[in-house]
């Protein structure tokens, strides 16, 4: 695999391919995923090198000192169950950007938790408590996990 820390124009539809096999960024639009990437103070993907294809990716928001938030952490589908998941996280964690950041956070689904220890993440936060304000239906319900698709 190579790492690439910029997604190009040309990886566009990639990306988006990857977002489309999740089911709370289905919807994205290239416009969209290009301003995300743009805004974004960091973005890891990964490359295989025989198609030469993005097959993982995940970005961060920073202020490089007391806070980082991990977003949109996705594995090719075909590519779930070989540890790319793995090394995608120990790349995210790894960048010099984040090492003096106090805190790093991130946001996942329950099946993905036992994933996340690994990493040194945890569900206890103390007295913190996950707000929102969203527009997004997908993200407002409570039982959405129960009609959701399965994950990989």
């Amino acid at each position: 695999m190579v790492e690439i820390d910029r997604i190009e124009d040309a990886r566009i539809p990639e990306l988006l391919e990857l977002y489309r096999a999740t089911w709370w960024a289905a919807e994205r639009t290239a416009d969209d995923v290009r301003t995300l990437v743009r805004h974004s103070d960091l973005v890891i993907g990964l490359v295989d090198e025989g198609s030469d294809r993005l097959v993982a990716f995940a970005r961060v928001l920073t202020d490089r000192t007391c806070f980082a938030m991990i977003f949109d952490v996705i594995v090719a589908p075909g590519h779930r169950g070989t540890g790319l998941g793995r090394l995608l996280m120990e790349r995210v964690l790894g960048r010099p950007e984040l090492t003096a950041v106090g805190s790093i956070e991130l946001v996942c689904q329950p099946d993905l938790v036992a994933f996340s220890e690994q990493f040194g993440f945890s569900t206890d936060v103390g007295t913190s408590l996950l707000m929102r304000r969203t527009s997004d239906p997908r993200l407002q319900s409570a039982t959405h996990n129960e009609t959701r698709p399965p994950t990989n």
